[in-house]
């Protein structure tokens, strides 16, 4: 993707900051021990994680998070990762299954793409546990 100008470069780097808070604030939402102080956004072109998260939080949540938001890019993900989600209809249970793309390039470690909230959901899950646990 070639940017052409600095409208254009600056409404990429708000897309992506949209995104990168859209994600903090789900994972505030489902884990409500955490404060706007434990998971942060960080601005664009910074170095590191894309939002950090305290020490503190990352005993109950001990994840890097890295967002990427393109318009372009990811289109072949999207299409495998419908196929798994039409199987998963095709099954026509009424109980929550969901659907998880697995991907793997040459030598790399296999990789899982799931939907954002179910994650979110898991991880908070786990916050809980390991919050009763301290």
């Amino acid at each position: 993707m070639s940017v052409t100008n600095a409208e254009e470069s600056q409404a990429i780097k708000k897309k992506g900051c949209d995104f990168q808070e859209e994600i903090v604030t789900k994972i505030l939402n489902k884990i409500p021990s955490l404060t706007v102080a434990d998971v942060v956004s960080c601005p664009p072109s910074c170095k590191g994680e894309d939002a950090q998260i305290s020490n503190d939080a990352r005993r109950v949540l001990p994840i890097v998070v890295e967002c990427k938001h393109y318009d372009k890019g990811f289109g072949q993900v999207y299409k495998y990762y419908k196929e798994a989600h039409k199987h998963m209809r095709e099954l026509g249970r009424a109980d929550a299954i969901e659907p998880i793309l697995f991907i793997k390039h040459q030598i790399c470690k296999a990789k899982a793409v799931v939907d954002a909230d179910y994650l979110i959901s898991l991880l908070a899950l786990q916050a809980n546990l390991l919050e009763q646990e301290v």
